[in-house]
């Protein structure tokens, strides 16, 4: 999903997210923890996200493996938060 700054300028392209209530999900996979500077660019670029209202949910491999309620569980709750209403 592309994320555009207010002058229109793409900033991210999320793993997933719902732009209605500015809540994206990031993937840390492998080049987040094997490269500085992929490192660098996510924490920049989650930075970006947040100053520009977007609420960002992280996971890697091992939590979506081994804990996948959790992360569901965040998402629930990060959605709920923004107002919406689920069963």
């Amino acid at each position: 999903m592309p994320i555009l700054d207010e002058r229109g300028v793409l900033v991210a392209e999320s793993d997933i997210g719902w732009e209605r209530w500015r809540l994206v999900v990031e993937y840390d996979g492998k080049d987040h923890w094997l490269s500085r500077t992929q490192r660098s660019r996510d924490i920049d670029r989650y930075q970006i996200l947040e100053e520009l209202g977007w609420v960002v949910v992280r996971v890697d491999a091992k939590l979506l493996d081994e804990r996948p309620a959790v992360t569901l569980l965040r998402i629930r709750a990060k959605l709920t938060a923004a107002g919406v209403v689920l069963p």
